[in-house]
C-alpha cells in the first residue's frame, strides 16, 4: 500500500471530517475597504517606484508570451492588475 504524503492526508481528512474545513464568508474575501487601505499604504512607501518597475516588467514579459501564441483572441480580460500592466503591452503597435 502506498503511503500518503502529509499534504494528501490533510486534504483527505478534511473531506472525511467537514468540521476541519474553514468557513469563509464572501465579505472576508472581497473586502473593498481592506484592499483600498492596502493600496494606499503601498503607495506611500519609499520604494514604491521599485515595485512599479517590477510590475511593468512583468506586464511586458507576460504580453510578450501572449504574442507568441498563434491563435487570434478577440476578447481578453486582465484581472487584478492594478494599472493594466499587461494590457498596455497588448496593442498592435507593440
Amino acid at each position: 500500500m502506498q503511503k500518503l504524503s502529509p499534504r494528501t492526508f490533510s486534504v483527505f481528512s478534511c473531506m472525511l471530517f467537514p468540521k476541519c474545513q474553514k468557513s469563509t464568508k464572501s465579505s472576508d474575501i472581497f473586502d473593498r475597504d481592506a484592499k483600498r487601505r492596502q493600496r494606499e499604504s503601498s503607495a506611500q512607501k519609499d520604494d514604491f517606484a521599485v515595485y512599479q518597475y517590477v510590475k511593468e516588467e512583468f506586464g511586458y514579459r507576460m504580453a510578450d508570451k501572449v504574442w507568441d501564441i498563434k491563435r487570434l483572441f478577440t476578447h481578453a480580460i486582465e484581472l487584478s492588475s492594478g494599472s493594466g500592466f499587461v494590457t498596455q503591452n497588448l496593442t498592435r503597435a507593440s
